[in-house]
């Protein structure tokens, strides 16, 4: 398989998702010194290669697996060959395997390298953890995704992971890791909503997602439940919170929409969202640094 095709499947436009994730994680572990440039340069070098592992390595496991298991689906999906990647071909799927694999193993040894500098065993379980979550999700028999709630608490989950690995290099900031343990719950509403995305053609490969199970509306409204939840459980900044109360608006009024037009609502609220995110996510982490 081309590298090409490996970096479509890999979807690049969820790659700053993982890599903020992680920052932020670092940003309040070890006191900030990556970024003032006063750690040591073997420490840093292991930092960033961490990084770019969470990049196509990651995404390799995370939507190859995905990829192999969602063929049926994907031939129906009109986003395909979008930003949603591009539809496997039968004759890719063992290469494809291949990859995964050796993803896998790559990323396996940078969180051992990681563990074994810095002495703490988070960063090899969270890597392991993520890896077995990952592919739990989408590959029988537990195929996470398609018993909801499980596919969303999953997806929650999986903010999670980035972020302990990029707070294993530092000292437990047992706040920092209680509010991105909270924001776990804003992550999981979020892949509620986003399945309304992608509703009509899960509903014909008769893949049973949350939003499939529930109905568009219902999945609506247990999203913006849920933030409602995460707004009143964090003690967030007032940046968080005001990202968090867009998103709500946004599920608000999705919800609200005649039932033949929420999963395009939903398209472009998602849009708006992940734009939203991406630019919060950056404000908070510079915030961090400076």
């Amino acid at each position: 398989m081309r590298f090409s095709r490996l970096l479509v499947i890999s979807r690049p436009v969820f790659w700053p998702v993982l890599i903020l994730s992680f920052l932020i994680g670092v940003a309040f572990g070890p006191g900030l010194d990556v970024f003032t440039g006063t750690a040591t340069p073997v420490m840093t070098a292991i930092i960033w290669i961490e990084l770019l592992a969470l990049t196509l390595p990651l995404c390799i496991i995370a939507f190859g697996v995905n990829d192999i298991y969602d063929i049926v689906s994907d031939e129906k999906n009109p986003r395909k060959g979008m930003i949603e990647g591009a539809v496997l071909r039968k004759t890719e799927k063992k290469s494809l395997l291949y990859a995964i694999l050796m993803s896998a193993a790559l990323l396996v040894i940078v969180a051992a390298v990681a563990t074994i500098a810095t002495g703490n065993a988070l960063n090899i379980l969270a890597m392991t953890g993520l890896i077995i979550l990952l592919v739990a999700y989408s590959a029988p028999p537990l195929r996470l995704k398609e018993h909801p709630p499980l596919d969303s608490i999953a997806n929650g989950m999986l903010w999670l992971g980035p972020f302990l690995l990029g707070h294993s290099f530092g000292i437990w900031d047992s706040d920092a890791v209680r509010k991105a343990s909270i924001l776990c719950i804003a992550v999981a509403a979020t892949h509620m909503y986003a399945a309304l995305v992608d509703y009509t053609p899960d509903k014909r490969a008769g893949h049973r997602t949350f939003a499939v199970a529930a109905g568009p509306r219902t999945t609506a409204i247990a999203a913006s439940a849920l933030l409602v939840i995460t707004l009143a459980l964090g003690g967030f900044s007032f940046a968080v919170r005001m990202l968090l109360a867009l998103a709500l608006c946004v599920f608000i009024f999705t919800a609200a929409a005649p039932v033949s037009r929420i999963e395009r609502t939903a398209h472009y609220g998602a849009a708006a969202l992940y734009i939203s995110f991406l630019a919060a996510g950056a404000f908070y982490l510079l915030r961090a640094i400076l």
